[in-house]
């Protein structure tokens, strides 16, 4: 049996990435330089160029197509996993890359105690979490970016987020699942932060945003019961303006209107059916959403995306 290892060097906007192979596919693909650099990486190796590299190479070459990265109803967008697993050298690619071709960044921020904790130890000298994105670019401003979670930024930080227009991403099932707190979504919704709704998959357990919209304002008010009552919960009305109108603010950045139904907005619409959801009263709109998202029986029964009926 064939067990030697090939490699070759793909030289990628990012930087020099070597790229691993055997006589089934890949085995590994490091950027230079980085942690663990080739760790799985045998000692017998030979530098070939084998059809699986020049796959991955024609792969690597249509993502940093700039037509592609601007185009169509699924993009790709920046994504350091988040600071504790990138060099310093990966967050400065990273954020170079992000201005070049003008695309969003995307990461978590100040998900859990500990976890801000270790942020400050790896990157001394940064006030708060946030700095060690927005020190290679990856903190809103010229590059437009979406930060997940947001539970625990501080005074500092919170200023930073609003003064870069940083979209936070509220994952309520994912504080559910992971038990790292609940993120003070009331607040930044009506203080005149960016926020939406995430489903953080799978951190949380559903891509259904009308059981995320009913998990928001559960923990909202376990939120307002248990840490802070200043702030009241949030309403159903609200959490749908996160899941449309609050997420669709993002695009704006890119000169592009979804999220409302208005006049030069994209349609992007769900028809429901709640007919079969009994009641011997009649119910205002509001209510039947907050029925539909809190018993998830409801039936779609027809799907718009850009005008385009899908079904």
């Amino acid at each position: 049996m064939d067990t030697m290892q090939y490699t070759h060097l793909y030289r990628s906007p990012l930087g020099t990435i070597t790229l691993a192979a055997d006589s089934e596919g890949l085995t590994g693909l490091w950027f230079e330089g980085q942690k663990y650099f080739a760790a799985t990486l045998d000692a017998r190796h030979e530098e070939t160029m084998l059809p699986i590299f020049e796959q991955t190479r024609r792969w690597l070459d249509t993502c940093a197509d700039e037509h592609m990265l601007h185009d169509g109803p699924v993009r790709p967008m920046i994504t350091p996993r988040f600071t504790p697993s990138a060099s310093d050298e990966y967050m400065k690619g990273l954020g170079e890359l992000a201005a070049e071709y003008k695309v969003p960044a995307q990461s978590h921020l100040s998900e859990n105690p500990s976890e801000i904790e270790w942020v400050a130890a790896l990157c001394p000298g940064t006030k708060y979490y946030g700095e060690s994105y927005s020190r290679y670019g990856l903190f809103g401003g010229d590059v437009p970016t979406v930060m997940a979670h947001c539970i625990y930024s501080g005074e500092e930080e919170c200023a930073a987020m609003k003064a870069n227009r940083v979209m936070i991403a509220h994952c309520p099932t994912s504080n559910e699942n992971v038990i790292a707190g609940i993120a003070p979504a009331a607040k930044y919704l009506r203080g005149g932060w960016r926020i939406g709704l995430g489903s953080d998959v799978a951190g949380g357990h559903t891509l259904d945003l009308f059981a995320v919209m009913a998990a928001a304002v559960q923990v909202s008010k376990l939120r307002w019961r248990y840490v802070d009552q200043s702030e009241a919960p949030l309403t159903m009305t609200e959490a749908l303006y996160l899941a449309t109108v609050g997420g669709g603010e993002f695009w704006q950045d890119f000169g592009e209107q979804v999220g409302l139904f208005e006049p030069g907005y994209a349609f992007d619409a769900l028809v429901l059916d709640d007919s079969h959801l009994r009641s011997l009263r009649s119910f205002t709109p509001a209510e039947r959403l907050e029925r539909y998202a809190y018993l998830g029986k409801g039936a779609l029964s027809a799907k718009f995306a850009q005008g385009k009926k899908l079904f």
